[in-house]
């Protein structure tokens, strides 16, 4: 008998990471592309909680801007992926993104006790 321990190949871990770290960098990014199918039930909480008048029109100036605040703002992760190199840029990326679901939170508190 062998007292050999096999080790776990180093490329199947490093797959693994790969593989979750591409699925939460989507889970976080592509909360954007999501904004479609969420849109209903924000107008619906903000009607229920001091709005409302608000209409579902209002909320597609919502994603529009958020379009057009990703568009504006491509070149400066072009810039800082040149500079600071991919894995940087992507964990800056999700980590604006993050804060800024972080901040709604924040919002939506002082929306509830205004």
């Amino acid at each position: 008998m062998s007292n050999k321990v096999t080790a776990v190949p180093s490329y199947r871990l490093r797959a693994a990471v790969v593989c979750t770290a591409g699925f939460l960098v989507h889970l976080t990014l592509g909360t954007l592309y999501t904004f479609g199918n969420m849109s209903p039930y924000i107008v619906s909480y903000l009607r229920q909680h001091g709005t409302p008048d608000l209409t579902e029109t209002s909320s597609t100036w919502i994603y529009a801007l958020m379009l057009a605040g990703q568009g504006g703002s491509m070149w400066i992760g072009g810039f800082l992926e040149k500079k600071l190199g991919t894995r940087l840029t992507t964990l800056l990326g999700s980590w604006i993104m993050s804060a800024g679901v972080l901040l709604t939170y924040f919002s939506l508190i002082s929306f509830w006790f205004t």
